[in-house]
């Protein structure tokens, strides 16, 4: 018994040892705050002129459960994004969605079919691109817009 036990010491001082290596510090780059410098939203629904509208506010990440990473907050919806790190890149998972009310009796899904937020080599400045669509239903009636997005941010709080 004294033996299993201490296994199971070594075995979780080894999976913690790994956790601190170079994947560790990929996903730690990303952790915080970063505010929005410049970019747009294009949003199409059918039957209607496409809109542009500059993105203003703030993407905040940490740490994920079942992926790299999670944001807390995002420009592009109000829904957490989770996105898996590779290198000074994090994507999101592919046809990630969420519903929510539209506080109208109707509700809203989000999708993001493609997600990517890419940091710069001094690690303060990052550009994101993402598409996607929202389903609204309301009444009965379901019309389905979709969305690009592309933007730069500098970071303003590392956690």
């Amino acid at each position: 018994m004294r033996n299993a036990i201490k296994m199971v010491g070594l075995v979780m001082g080894l999976a913690l040892a790994a956790c601190d290596g170079e994947a560790g510090r990929e996903v730690g780059q990303f952790v915080g705050r970063w505010r929005a410098n410049s970019g747009v939203v294009r949003k199409a629904c059918p039957g209607e002129v496409a809109e542009r509208e500059a993105i203003a506010g703030e993407v905040s990440w940490g740490v994920g459960v079942g992926s790299d990473l999670v944001s807390a907050t995002s420009v592009i919806t109000p829904c957490r994004i989770k996105a898996d790190v590779s290198d000074a890149t994090a994507f999101g998972a592919a046809d990630h969605l969420c519903a929510m009310s539209d506080g109208a009796n109707g509700t809203a899904t989000v999708v993001i079919d493609r997600y990517r937020f890419a940091i710069s080599p001094d690690g303060r400045s990052a550009t994101e691109t993402a598409s996607g669509h929202v389903l609204h239903v309301a009444d009965g009636v379901t019309v389905d817009c979709s969305f690009e997005e592309m933007g730069s941010y500098q970071k303003i709080v590392a956690d």
